[in-house]
């Protein structure tokens, strides 16, 4: 089972942002109902927020997994498509870092190619982690889900033209924002609020006054009515 952090439609990232109190309240209510807790699974850049969680927020989450005995898996898929001039996406890999440590036993950072590069075809993805029994664990499974070699070979080669790398980051957030700034308009248009965007492919809107009533069944209507009448899928 998983316990998720936010119950609520803000209008700023910051209300989106996970807390000491959220993280308590989620686990005191999975422990409510018989379950164990063990392992805080943290997406930043969020999904589907499209926010990035300053590093001070990162390191609360953090330092609390740690004193809780917790685990903490750092979903960074979208930490190289941050769009938003003067944001910066912090991963659990550079504030080990700055502090001088590792990470441990008990934090590990994923992270693919199939959004920052476009490649999601490809399916390659990698995990990092200093946790022994661990690595054995993703080394046996490996053997059933290896990335083949032809593909190995082609991503070492373009990855490791770092001048070609950083030019196509750069130019892919360019148009990343773009498109953003091209939907958020529209929406507003439509007198729709919109989240602000800082990186990823998504656009959080709040379509509540397009319900005919404030339950789940409507939200099933209006997708319906999106996907049927519009040809959109949400």
């Amino acid at each position: 089972d998983t316990y998720s952090l936010n119950d609520h439609v803000g209008d700023s990232p910051e209300k989106y942002y996970p807390t000491v109190k959220g993280l308590e309240k989620a686990k005191r209510e999975a422990e409510e109902k018989g379950l164990n807790p063990k392992v805080v699974l943290l997406c930043q850049p969020n999904n589907p927020l499209s926010v990035v969680y300053p590093k001070e927020v990162v390191e609360e989450v953090w330092n609390w997994t740690e004193a809780q005995g917790m685990h903490i898996v750092s979903d960074e898929i979208y930490g190289a498509g941050v769009f938003e001039p003067g944001v910066e996406h912090v991963g659990l890999g550079k504030i080990a870092a700055e502090r001088g440590r590792r990470l441990g036993n008990r934090a590990h950072v994923v992270y693919a190619l199939s959004k920052d590069f476009a490649s999601s075809g490809l399916r390659v993805g990698t995990l990092y982690t200093e946790n022994q029994p661990l690595l054995v664990s993703m080394n046996k499974l490996n053997d059933f889900c290896q990335i083949s070699a032809h593909t190995q070979h082609a991503l070492a080669s373009i990855l490791s033209d770092e001048k070609w790398v950083a030019e196509f980051l750069a130019e892919a957030n360019l148009r990343l924002l773009d498109r953003y700034r091209s939907i958020a308009k529209v929406f507003h248009l439509c007198g729709m609020h919109v989240l602000p965007a800082e990186s990823g492919l998504f656009c959080w809107v709040d379509m509540r006054d397009w319900l005919r009533e404030d339950t789940w069944e409507a939200e099933k209507e209006l997708y319906k009515e999106f996907q049927d009448e519009a040809r959109v899928l949400m």
